[in-house]
């Protein structure tokens, strides 16, 4: 079920950075997660396929709700974490509230910004004790420091660069120690 309000966009292409507002409910009201200024990658695997698809052509103010599987929404682990049956239908409610013009190259502060709000999202996970989640958004941030860096970021952007990318591979290896089957790649 897909109710779009707002102004459309043209078709965002794998790779674009958009920021949204996000909530998970159940058919009884509970709320299961919500999220705000959360930025997320076209086309990343950061949230659910379902989702992703449907803000490709949402511009800027834009909100829709979606039905989706629990499991689709917050992940299966964290489902089972909160004793919410995965194959529950829960309501998506998604706001885009900034997103760069289509086409257009994104800046390196753009990117390193983007970095930081998954770096702060991962901590969050890494805290709730999900390193699995955590691992991939700490992964993701250092993915887009290397786009910002070769970018020929200034000297001023690399520096913020080196201090992030020191501050994730330690993240994610402690990520990897809490994993049950560590990913050593």
């Amino acid at each position: 079920t897909r109710k779009m309000e707002g102004a459309a966009a043209e078709r965002r292409r794998d790779g674009a950075l958009v920021t949204i507002d996000y909530s998970v409910q159940l058919p009884d009201g509970r709320e299961l997660d919500r999220r705000h200024d959360l930025t997320i990658e076209q086309g990343g695997r950061m949230i659910a396929p379902e989702i992703d698809h449907a803000i490709r052509l949402m511009g800027v103010g834009a909100e829709t709700t979606l039905k989706v599987t629990a499991a689709s929404a917050i992940g299966a682990l964290r489902c089972d974490r909160i004793e919410v049956d995965r194959a529950s239908t829960v309501a998506v409610w998604v706001r885009v509230t900034d997103a760069p013009e289509s086409g257009a190259e994104t800046a390196v502060a753009s990117l390193i910004e983007a970095a930081c709000k998954f770096k702060e999202d991962a901590n969050d996970l890494y805290r709730e004790k999900c390193p699995d989640r955590a691992l991939a958004r700490y992964k993701k941030a250092s993915r887009l420091l290397k786009r910002a860096r070769d970018q020929h970021a200034s000297g001023e952007q690399l520096s913020t660069i080196q201090g992030v990318e020191t501050s994730l591979h330690l993240n994610i290896a402690a990520c990897q120690l809490n994993l049950a089957e560590p990913d050593l790649e």
